[in-house]
């Protein structure tokens, strides 16, 4: 239920099994989830890589426009609105056209594309209070993406400011692991690269407690039907492939600790 629950807010989508099927489906312009290489870092003026992972295969390689702004959290999770512009540490960060067809052209328009460094402002704990310094506060990245001045996706990715000694790193998946589909109905599941971490928090009363991660897994496809896409890493779920396969489809899966890591793997079919 934990899992199930935390997956609605964080997707901000209806629960019903309808809409999970609607949220694994790849078709128009998506933005997948964005990577950083650093998902937890200290006020020292930082510098963090992210990476979005897009999928467009309905329009077969065109080029969009990506706007990305950043600034210190305005409160997303209260209900303020997901806007930068006029914010605590605003910073444009780039406005760039990426050509979709020469990046992933080869990969059925689904993968990574240009990395954007976000150098994250110093000192931005300063003022708050002992809990909210260990414990990190956020800073917003905001990406929008747009055809012709009409947007398509507009989404954002937080990156943990804090004072923690031990910042949280990404979730890897095994060398080991793979997507293997040799039939219309096939079992989907995936092996993590290492155990979840444990980690330390300040409680309310600002007792330092210990938690640990909880790894789960968020599948996409191109063709059929996943049974259930969001499940933990030791589940297992299935795909119902079309029954005429086209010349080209792909499954993706997204490795996510829940504390903004995350790691991911695209293959295509056949």
């Amino acid at each position: 239920m934990r899992l199930f629950l935390s997956v609605c807010l964080f997707f901000l989508v209806s629960c019903g099994d309808d809409n999970f099927k609607k949220y694994a489906a790849l078709s128009e312009f998506r933005v997948l989830g964005i990577l950083a290489d650093n998902p937890e870092v200290s006020d020292t003026n930082e510098t963090v890589s992210l990476t979005p992972v897009v999928s467009d295969i309905a329009n077969e390689g065109r080029t969009v426009t990506m706007k990305v702004e950043s600034c210190v959290d305005p409160g997303i999770a209260t209900g303020e609105e997901v806007n930068c512009e006029g914010e605590a540490l605003y910073q444009l960060i780039t406005e760039e056209n990426i050509d979709l067809n020469a990046l992933l052209g080869a990969s059925y328009y689904t993968g990574a594309i240009n990395s954007i460094d976000i150098t994250v402002p110093e000192n931005i704990l300063a003022n708050r209070s002992p809990i909210e310094q260990f414990n990190g506060i956020d800073y917003l990245v905001i990406f929008n993406f747009s055809v012709g001045g009409e947007e398509l996706v507009r989404t954002f990715r937080r990156i943990k400011v804090s004072t923690k000694p031990e910042k949280n790193s990404n979730p890897t998946i095994s060398s080991s692991s793979d997507i293997s589909l040799s039939a219309n109905e096939q079992a989907l599941s995936l092996v993590a690269g290492e155990s979840p971490q444990e980690f330390s928090f300040l409680d309310l009363t600002g007792e330092q407690k210990t938690s640990k991660e909880v790894y789960y897994l968020s599948w996409f496809t191109s063709s059929g039907e996943i049974e259930n896409s969001q499940v933990y890493v030791d589940e297992e779920t299935k795909i119902t492939l079309d029954s005429n396969l086209p010349n080209e489809a792909v499954v993706v899966v997204f490795l996510r600790d829940g504390r903004g890591g995350s790691d991911f793997l695209v293959k295509k079919l056949p």
